[in-house]
């Protein structure tokens, strides 16, 4: 296995020629200062057509104007996605909000109309017993009216 800073280490203190080609390589890959990337490939064609090409590029104006960009499509992108995301999250809390909100309502409209009708019968003198029966009240909610 091969240790960046190791073969830095082996490169400043025994020099150059301690390299095999692929420690070379490597550093030349990473090696921030063209001048000392391109001593590190010297004899290596591909290599140096590679720092040469890269070297090309980064000089290049719209490099930068390009990598700029990309940055900001992706930032855009992320940001588009977090409000698409969060934008359908609140939609459907909203929906499954409501759903329940319904749903408690006939509920509770329902357990009102219940004791509404067992007033009524309440009032009519019919069994307590039946009246639980018809309305679904316990004996207890139905005396508490």
């Amino acid at each position: 296995m091969l240790y960046v800073p190791k073969l830095r280490q082996k490169y400043y203190n025994e020099g150059i020629d301690s390299l095999n080609e692929l420690e070379r390589c490597i550093l030349a890959l990473i090696e921030p200062n063209i001048k000392l990337s391109e001593e590190l490939i010297m004899g290596d064609k591909v290599m140096e057509d590679y720092v040469k090409e890269a070297v090309e590029v980064c000089s290049e104006e719209s490099f930068g104007e390009s990598y700029d960009k990309e940055v900001a499509l992706q930032e855009q992108a992320r940001n588009d996605g977090y409000e698409e995301g969060l934008s359908a999250g609140v939609k459907k809390g909203l929906e499954e909000g409501i759903e329940k909100g319904i749903e408690k309502g006939i509920e509770k409209g329902t357990v009102n109309r219940s004791r509404e009708i067992a007033l009524s019968m309440l009032k009519e003198n019919i069994d307590v017993n039946v009246i639980a029966k018809c309305t679904g009240l316990s004996i207890e909610e139905i005396n508490n009216l």
